[in-house]
């Protein structure tokens, strides 16, 4: 008897959790692209990836558009919003490998610290500077929701500046990265499509 009513009692709670783990389940998973725009024809946008397959995405206005100029170490101010890709220091801590910088409308972009690679160690910190020193190489504390981390920008890291694109900015021979899941018809559904400028490579 108490067994049947703990099951009765427990049953919707089971019900739910078996809807969400299913929804989870069935969330189309994201793949990364990095490559050279080919064409775009109208929502369509191809690219060459750097194995040299092409890809072709549509974009829709869930589609976030981002484009990147080249930028210095030198241009990290104590009001930045950077992300940094970032593996652990031999001496403990975390060194940026890329940093992009991110212009104030897009503050809290990406915030957070997570794993970025399926493997190795590289993980992605994105956070307001809260503390900044150095010259040519600069020790940076990034802060997020939940907390902080330090991160040490050697001289040579490669910057970029990253401000809101548009679709205009999607030519032939631009560098770019993107983000896309398989939609309902089999096609690719771009997420997020970030352009280089200038001659610029977007650095994650």
């Amino acid at each position: 008897m108490i067994l049947a009513t703990l099951t009765r009692r427990a049953a919707p709670a089971l019900a739910v959790l078996s809807l969400l783990v299913t929804a989870a389940a069935a969330e189309p998973a994201e793949t990364r692209y990095s490559g050279t725009i080919v064409s775009r024809d109208d929502d369509l946008l191809t690219l060459r990836s750097q194995a040299g397959a092409a890809v072709t995405m549509r974009l829709s206005r869930r589609t976030t558009l981002l484009s990147v100029t080249d930028a210095k170490v030198r241009d990290i101010k104590p009001e930045s919003y950077l992300g940094a890709l970032t593996v652990p220091a031999s001496g403990g801590g975390l060194t940026a490998r890329e940093v992009t910088l991110y212009a104030p409308s897009l503050r809290g972009y990406l915030a957070g610290h997570r794993p970025w690679a399926e493997k190795g160690a590289e993980t992605l910190t994105t956070g307001w500077v809260d503390g900044l020193s150095g010259e040519d190489a600069r020790m940076v504390t990034l802060r997020f929701e939940g907390g902080t981390r330090s991160v040490r920008v050697p001289a040579d890291a490669r910057v970029t500046q990253a401000v809101p694109g548009e679709k205009a900015l999607l030519v032939e021979g631009a560098e770019t990265v993107a983000q896309a899941h398989p939609g309902r018809k089999g096609d690719l559904e771009a997420d997020l499509v970030v352009v280089g400028r200038r001659g610029a490579v977007p650095a994650f």
